[in-house]
C-alpha cells in the first residue's frame, strides 16, 4: 500500500486537486481510514455501482507483484482508463 500512496502523492504534487479513491474491502480498511482521511475508502462495488467508479476515474493503479491476474485491469482498460501497472504477469502484458 506504501507505494499507492507515494505515487499518489507525486500525482497530488502535479495535480493539486487529485483524489484518490480505493474500491474494494478488505482487514486494512479500518487501519486506512484512520490513517489517511484524505483517501476516499468506498468499500466493495458490484455492478453498475462498480462501472460507475471506473466511468468516474481518470487513472487505474494496479500496484500488485503478487496477482497474477487481475481482472480489474481489462475492466480499467476496456472503460477508457489509463492503467498503471508494473511489467509483470498478465497485468503487464495486457500494457505491452
Amino acid at each position: 500500500m506504501a507505494l499507492v500512496f507515494e505515487a499518489f502523492e507525486e500525482i497530488v504534487s502535479r495535480i493539486p486537486n487529485a483524489k484518490l479513491v480505493l474500491v474494494g474491502d478488505g482487514p486494512e480498511v479500518e487501519p486506512l481510514r484512520h490513517a489517511r482521511p484524505d483517501v476516499l475508502l468506498t468499500g466493495a462495488k458490484v455492478g453498475v455501482e462498480f462501472a460507475e467508479h471506473y466511468a468516474s476515474g481518470d487513472l487505474f493503479l494496479f500496484p500488485s507483484l503478487t496477482e497474477t491476474f487481475g481482472n480489474v485491469v481489462p475492466e480499467a482498460m476496456a472503460s477508457g482508463l489509463v492503467v498503471v501497472v508494473f511489467d509483470d504477469g498478465a497485468a503487464g502484458i495486457y500494457i505491452t
